[in-house]
């Protein structure tokens, strides 16, 4: 039965399947580097979002040479916007060893993938199926959720061990990337978390699920922490005080407005950097990651005429080419 629903799935996905970027390419060196790319930008990220960021991206840096070659800092700003920045640095570090200790040429073998920064399992059976089209299948969440509703696994003291198994028994001889791929798509198009086209469906009559009719469909919600900030918006002439350092973990190597956790004492801050004429502007909310951001904005000026370390002010105009998170053109406008 394994094999006869692989045959489905790629001739479904042969069919079906959407024009994304790191599908087209022009030899098999371009296709193995886009598909490279294109797993690290989708951890974490969805298809829609992730496409203009490839484009962009690979406008740039057209080959792991150039990738490698190109520091990190270019690749931070070129990431901008994108979110989970580990992953860029990841995919930095990654392309340097791959030139460095292969030769430019990325690993087909599992052991050789797993080693690379930010390559984890399901990532390096990605890569070995879609871009060597090797007998591997990585799981990800479209993958589980579909392979869970085809062969009714429910989540029992063993379900990751079946789960695996099923997965594996899917394998074949030979398209193991339009299998990969078409699994992927089948998850996100047809056989989605909620509202699945279960009548439009090519292997419903396989699916164990929906013919014991037991498609139970569970909203999950993701927990979202409200977590309160205050910003102070120091203006000398044109130049605002900005600095590297700042209590909000996301924005990590970000240029940003000096953001404080509300929860400490403003009146410290405020005695820190000779702060005087402090007045509220305003709050913002801004939604990063896993939480609504809460930002109260302070305006201040300061007679202390040595800076602190790792503060500094910096022209309006020069903060374009800083790597500047969206808080801090989201701070721009709400003080205009």
């Amino acid at each position: 039965m394994s094999k006869s629903i692989s045959k489905k799935i790629i001739s479904w996905y042969c069919k079906y399947q959407r024009n994304l970027p790191w599908r087209n390419y022009k030899n098999l060196k371009d296709r193995q580097y886009k598909v490279l790319v294109s797993e690290f930008m989708l951890q974490q990220t969805q298809v829609n979002t992730v496409i203009p960021f490839f484009n962009a991206f690979y406008k740039k840096y057209k080959n792991i040479q150039s990738l490698s070659k190109t520091s990190n800092t270019r690749i931070l700003k070129s990431w901008q916007g994108l979110g989970f920045y580990r992953r860029a640095k990841n995919l930095h570090a990654t392309s340097k060893i791959i030139c460095q200790k292969h030769k430019g040429i990325i690993p087909s073998n599992y052991k050789g993938l797993i080693t690379l920064p930010g390559v984890g399992d399901y990532t390096a059976k990605a890569i070995l199926a879609i871009a060597y089209d090797k007998p591997f299948l990585g799981i990800d969440g479209n993958i589980k959720r579909l392979v869970s509703r085809i062969f009714l696994l429910n989540s029992s003291k063993n379900f990751l061990n079946k789960l695996k198994t099923k997965v594996e028994s899917l394998i074949i001889n030979k398209n193991n990337s339009e299998l990969m791929q078409g699994l992927m798509e089948f998850g996100a198009l047809i056989c989605k978390p909620n509202n699945p086209l279960c009548t439009k469906c090519p292997i419903s009559n396989e699916c164990q699920t929906y013919k014991k009719g037991k498609l139970n469909i569970k909203k999950k919600f993701k927990k979202i922490n409200n977590k309160n900030y205050f910003v102070i918006v120091s203006k000398k002439k044109n130049k605002y005080l900005m600095t590297y350092k700042h209590e909000l973990g996301p924005l990590k190597e970000f240029i940003n407005f000096p953001i404080f956790v509300k929860k400490y004492s403003i009146k410290n801050s405020i005695k820190k950097f000779k702060f005087n004429n402090l007045k509220y502007i305003k709050k913002i909310k801004i939604p990063i990651s896993n939480q609504n951001c809460n930002l109260f904005l302070y305006s201040a000026s300061t007679t202390n005429k040595k800076l602190i370390k790792d503060y500094m002010y910096v022209n309006k105009n020069q903060l374009e080419k800083k790597f500047q998170s969206s808080f801090v053109k989201k701070i721009m406008e709400a003080i205009k």
